[in-house]
């Protein structure tokens, strides 16, 4: 992308989609059956593919599709070939469609979800760094269900292209499977096939009659790429090029603006669209993602509550009224350095002094306050290193590794 800019606020957002809107109303006179279409992903340097381009997935693209249908008759009967498509994708088959959606605010949810993964250094030590997001922006044509060029896109991936296969051959199996008429047959072969090899090597933007519920709340729509490669035939009296399928980036589909959600502000942005009702509750309609919403809900509000420790008597001898207690004595070095393996040894060795001087607390096991001030102090530690959950969990370990 040339043009990228970063987002920090919901408001700076808002500010930049409408400037952008207002650019194009300004350009555009007529705009015809064109929308804005968007699309979110959560690390910004992912290129744009559907699933079924990855991981050399599109080579059983046909029999995976072949097999759902026959293995669920009846939930497929009577359906066009687009709506099985969008059916799959739903269920979380992979398939060539790419989900995009018409509400800039939604596009943002997604962007904004977090992601971190290893990182390695130069050292062979790594860790895990958070990614930023992005968001990409569309001004396009929108197409019909009933347009040739959609009909003839969404019967590729039912088609099982071979290695002779031509467009010659493609014609006719289109037309034998009712897909085009015999005219439409004769006007995609007019001028060596100019016609049908635009429109299989053209993708479509597509809203359609939303057919479930997270579509009707995510605003959805979709992006359907042809991607058939075409080379010349090598018959000796020559003959239409041959065909193949083929994978690509959709990079190119989207404008030249794009957004980039820093990872530090992710959960601010969802705070704020959460104001505006923007949330895994409204977007998701299946129960288990309103359950989930709910609970993160509550967890935000809720206040530190003590670990259970079962309560184990003190080891004591009796010499008159007199009872010796055995007190515990935590290996802090060897607890800080199994827990804290590979990480960095200045922070290893802040984190021990720390611990050093709570452990010398008297009674520090059996007080709440102070291993709750151990838990907050360590995490504090933690923080220049690892993110905010990280940090949490693994002062979680150590105060659990102390007490043992």
């Amino acid at each position: 992308m040339k043009n990228e800019m970063e987002i920090r606020t919901l408001e700076k957002y808002i500010e930049a989609i409408m400037g952008l809107r207002n650019e194009q109303q300004r350009n555009d006179v007529f705009v015809g059956n064109k929308s804005w279409l968007f699309r979110g992903q959560k690390k910004h340097l992912w290129d744009v593919r559907p699933n079924i381009f990855r991981d050399n997935l599109l080579s059983t693209e046909t029999v995976v599709i072949e097999n759902a249908v026959r293995r669920n008759p009846s939930h497929f009967r009577g359906m066009a070939e687009f709506e099985i498509l969008t059916t799959l994708q739903h269920y979380g088959l992979g398939t060539r469609l790419l989900d995009v959606t018409l509400n800039p605010l939604v596009a943002l949810y997604f962007a904004t979800e977090p992601f971190e993964e290893f990182e390695k250094g130069k050292d062979d030590r790594g860790k895990m760094v958070e990614r930023d997001g992005k968001v990409f922006c569309a001004f396009i044509d929108i197409h019909s269900l009933k347009e040739l060029q959609i009909r003839i896109a969404s019967s590729l991936p039912f088609i099982d292209i071979e290695a002779d296969s031509d467009l010659h051959g493609l014609s006719i199996r289109l037309e034998k499977e009712k897909i085009i008429t015999s005219e439409e047959k004769v006007l995609l072969g007019k001028d060596k096939f100019s016609l049908l090899i635009k429109y299989i090597q053209s993708n479509s933007a597509i809203v359609t009659t939303h057919s479930n519920e997270r579509l009707i709340r995510q605003n959805g729509a979709f992006i359907l790429p042809t991607s058939i490669n075409l080379k010349p035939n090598s018959e000796p009296y020559g003959g239409s090029p041959k065909i193949t399928k083929s994978t690509c980036d959709l990079s190119g589909e989207f404008a030249e603006k794009a957004f980039i959600i820093p990872a530090n502000c992710k959960e601010r942005i969802r705070e704020e669209l959460d104001f505006l009702n923007i949330n895994e509750a409204t977007l998701f309609p299946e129960l288990e993602h309103q359950m989930m919403y709910i609970q993160k809900q509550n967890t935000a509000v809720g206040k530190e509550v003590e670990t259970y420790t079962k309560y184990e008597p003190p080891i004591s001898s009796e010499t008159g009224n007199v009872i010796l207690v055995k007190e515990p004595i935590p290996n802090i070095a060897v607890i800080v350095e199994e827990i804290l393996a590979g990480s960095d040894i200045e922070l290893q060795a802040k984190i021990k002094n720390e611990l050093e001087s709570y452990v010398k607390i008297v009674d520090w096991y059996k007080k709440e306050s102070v291993k709750s001030q151990i838990r907050i102090a360590i995490s504090r530690e933690l923080g220049a290193s690892f993110n905010a959950t990280t940090s949490k969990g693994l002062a979680e370990k150590i105060v659990e590794a102390l007490l043992k």
